[in-house]
């Protein structure tokens, strides 16, 4: 069991053990240090004679976690057609792969982001073995302003039409991507750095950075890394369900998705 699922297992045990001590310790009143150890005694001597307890509120939590992620899955489904001209084809959102590929996937991501510098071996590998897909990129500077200065220049490397060599050079950069440091990732990579700082304040880049949050708000993403996998000219017909991955995921899961929506199968048509 893993030891955040613990912690909130043990949490509910404390809160059960609360609830069997007396009125008094019970009242609005702090608990004194004695009442405490009474708490922690309680809690301790019931979960060493009902261990089993453990595991059935840990499997309890994995349900409602499961079924939160539906209800979230669910609902972005319903969203996507709606936004879909914002989300899939926004002019100044980059765009790597197929440009006509027939499926498109969305990755919602800041460049600090531990996750999404993972991710960005699993979209190489997607876009390198399918041939048919393209992949847009939404700037979501989650980890403060050091995220949004190289969310600003990511999108403003795509006018010298760098964007690819300077994204993935972000992404492998440790953190934190200083300005310093970004600017001199855009030397390396052959950028003209003044006009790249030029291009940074163009008020189309500011204004991609805001849609893209707007865009995260109305999917209810919670962090990064997301995406988003959609029929590049069906999403609104109905034909074809889009997806959402609220988190990480890898090439075989992703590449399971965008085979789902091209051919429009459902889990449970699948053959």
């Amino acid at each position: 069991m893993k030891l955040t699922k613990i912690a909130s297992v043990l949490g509910v045990s404390a809160a059960i053990a609360l609830a069997t001590i007396s009125p008094a310790m019970a009242a609005d009143k702090p608990l004194t240090d004695n009442q405490k150890q009474q708490v922690q005694k309680v809690v301790h001597d019931y979960l060493l004679s009902n261990p089993q307890i453990l595991i059935q509120v840990s499997q309890k939590l994995q349900q409602q976690q499961q079924q939160a992620m539906k209800q979230m899955e669910q609902k972005a489904q319903q969203m996507i057609p709606s936004i879909a001209k914002d989300l899939l084809h926004n002019s100044q959102s980059p765009v790597l792969g197929n440009p006509q590929g027939d499926i498109t996937v969305v990755e919602f991501y800041d460049p600090q982001c531990p996750h999404c510098k993972d991710m960005r071996e699993v979209i190489d590998a997607v876009i390198k073995k399918d041939p048919n897909v393209r992949v847009v990129f939404k700037l979501f500077p989650i980890f403060g302003p050091q995220s949004v200065f190289a969310g600003q220049a990511a999108l403003a490397s795509a006018k010298q039409g760098k964007f690819a060599q300077f994204n993935d050079a972000l992404l492998e950069a440790t953190n934190p991507l200083t300005k310093q440091k970004v600017l001199d990732i855009a030397k390396k990579v052959s950028l003209n750095v003044k006009q790249l700082q030029k291009d940074m304040q163009d008020s189309k880049i500011s204004a991609e950075l805001k849609e893209n949050k707007e865009l995260a708000q109305q999917l209810q993403l919670m962090g990064t890394p997301a995406f988003v996998v959609a029929s590049t000219n069906g999403t609104a017909n109905g034909k074809k369900k889009p997806f959402l991955i609220p988190g990480s995921t890898n090439e075989e899961v992703l590449s399971g998705l965008i085979q789902r929506v091209r051919t429009g199968k459902t889990e449970k048509n699948k053959s």
